[in-house]
């Protein structure tokens, strides 16, 4: 998940674009710059965030190490950005991929839950 998010992320813009003719297709939302950007980009970590919980998240704080890591990820992605034509960095999309990343720990922390015993 984490190589697709970055290869996703690290595109040049005129690659992107080319990605974005064939979307229509499949009748998906257009992945350019604006408030769909920021949903992929949040969608992008919860499932990063979610898929890491569940192969690693077993401990009581590995929810924090986890967060850690794709927010240092997402930092780096966006670092990365300043080097790609037609791309930049954002503290929005980096603002996007934080609470992704929170929001799929919480599924995924939510899902490991053993349920509650009745009174």
């Amino acid at each position: 998940m984490l190589g697709i998010t970055a290869l996703l992320l690290l595109l040049p813009a005129g690659v992107l674009s080319l990605l974005t003719g064939w979307l229509p297709l499949v009748d998906a939302p257009a992945l350019h710059a604006g408030s769909s950007d920021k949903v992929v980009h949040g969608a992008l970590f919860a499932l990063c965030g979610y898929t890491a919980m569940r192969a690693w998240g077993h401990g009581a704080e590995s929810w924090i190490y986890v967060f850690l890591a794709l927010a240092g990820y997402g930092a780096a992605t966006e670092i990365l950005q300043l080097a790609v034509p037609g791309r930049a960095a954002s503290a929005g999309d980096l603002l996007a991929d934080v609470l992704g990343a929170l929001a799929g720990i919480g599924l995924a922390r939510q899902r490991n839950q053993p349920p509650a015993m009745p009174p």
